[in-house]
């Protein structure tokens, strides 16, 4: 499951449980018109009783990550397990952005990172 919102060039998403093909499809689409809106975007991605992805959603990912890898400046990710750390890492090389990764209790210094 994914709650979206947006402020002018970044996409704040809060993911939960597994993130299913549907989930991406809504994704994709303010990644699109934010993108078309700003040109470059930025992304919050928090996780809360994260379990990973469907199948399918997990190629879904790896093909969006590719996609837009040159149009994501930063991506704060905000987690609280350490495989969720290491998801952070992982992505790294197949994104053109910088990447950190924020405890939960850090929220807000993940925000001000986003915006400066």
């Amino acid at each position: 499951m994914v709650h979206i919102d947006t402020k002018e060039n970044i996409i704040y998403l809060t993911v939960q449980q597994k993130l299913t093909n549907n989930d991406f499809d809504q994704i994709e689409q303010v990644v699109d018109s934010t993108i078309e809106s700003f040109g470059k975007i930025r992304l919050y991605y928090e996780m809360k009783n994260y379990k990973g992805w469907t199948f399918q959603a997990f190629w879904r990912d790896l093909y969006m990550d590719l996609k837009y890898r040159n149009k994501v400046e930063k991506i704060a990710m905000i987690g609280e397990k350490i495989w969720e750390k290491w998801l952070s890492d992982a992505i790294k090389p197949f994104s053109g952005a910088t990447v950190r990764f924020f405890a939960h209790p850090q929220k807000d210094q993940a925000k001000s990172w986003l915006e400066r």
